[in-house]
């Protein structure tokens, strides 16, 4: 009975994201990551794998790298879309331990970068490029920060902004150098441009 009830209080004590404590930014990173952010990257994964499947390349025209279709194609995955930025939002709003500025919780920065590719494959590019812009912005010391200008430069290229896309990724290609750049971006960068 000691056990359940010391068990019981731990939990309870955990869930408040008002005190920055080991046991408070444990249980929120694990509940984040698997409760919500597992989530919301399966249901992108199913609805990038529908796009995949739905979209035809036209061999009469020039081929694109990325095909992410049309506007009907990507009304087809709102459905899986909407599940994503609803479970990174809830990642966010009930998980964010934020102290003297910094984000405490791994998954919540995650959540984000996951909520704007989901606007993106939505054609919701004004809602996509916020989110990339402010994951790049708040999170510039890590490297989350450039895979969300990497997304922002494709998001720039499908509103056919090409400037400014040039602009991100003359900024990535600058800081390939950089320890933290991460391998991903660097294999993605020469395919963007």
């Amino acid at each position: 009975f000691l056990f359940a009830l010391v068990l019981t209080m731990l939990v309870f004590e955990s869930c408040s994201t008002k005190k920055n404590t080991w046991t408070r930014r444990a249980y929120h990173n694990v509940t984040c990551h698997y409760n919500v952010y597992w989530n919301g990257m399966v249901s992108l994964g199913e609805g990038e794998e529908m796009l995949r499947e739905k979209v035809t390349d036209d061999y009469n025209k020039v081929l694109r790298v990325y095909n992410y279709g049309t506007k009907e194609d990507a009304i087809t995955l709102n459905p899986k879309m909407d599940r994503t930025i609803k479970k990174a939002s809830i990642g966010i709003q009930r998980h964010s331990m934020t102290f003297g500025g910094k984000e405490y919780i791994k998954w919540v920065k995650d959540s984000y970068l996951m909520m704007g590719i989901a606007h993106f494959y939505k054609q919701d590019y004004t809602s996509a490029r916020r989110v990339f812009d402010f994951v790049a912005k708040e999170f510039d010391n890590l490297p989350l920060h450039y895979e969300a200008i990497l997304w922002l430069a494709k998001t720039y290229i499908q509103q056919e902004r090409y400037e400014k896309a040039e602009a991100s990724l003359n900024l990535l290609q600058s800081k390939l150098n950089d320890d933290d750049f991460p391998k991903s971006v660097d294999r993605e960068l020469p395919l963007v441009y």
